[in-house]
């Protein structure tokens, strides 16, 4: 259901915010929401189906542009269900 169940501090520290922010929020609704456009929000899904993507975005942060390189990876979690991590690089 693209639920957040985890995020690192990488980027926690990133977009300022908390854990308890975003972990168990969906995506789209979360304080990343404004971030994930229905073009990324496809790629998300693809992965879902083992389509690993690499995008360039360029997201307003703070009010500084920065332009990100994203891989979306699917993975397997120990319960079985299928999800994707979502890593960010900043360029």
């Amino acid at each position: 259901d693209l639920s957040i169940i985890d995020a690192s501090s990488a980027l926690l520290n990133f977009f300022s915010l908390n854990k308890t922010d975003i972990i168990g929020q969906k995506i789209e609704y979360s304080p990343l929401g404004s971030y994930i456009d229905s073009e990324l929000l496809g790629n998300i899904q693809q992965a879902l189906d083992s389509t690993e993507k690499y995008l360039e975005v360029i997201w307003t942060i703070g009010g500084e542009k920065r332009n990100i390189t994203l891989n979306i990876t699917p993975t397997v979690f120990e319960n079985g269900d299928h999800g994707v991590i979502l890593k960010f690089q900043k360029n």
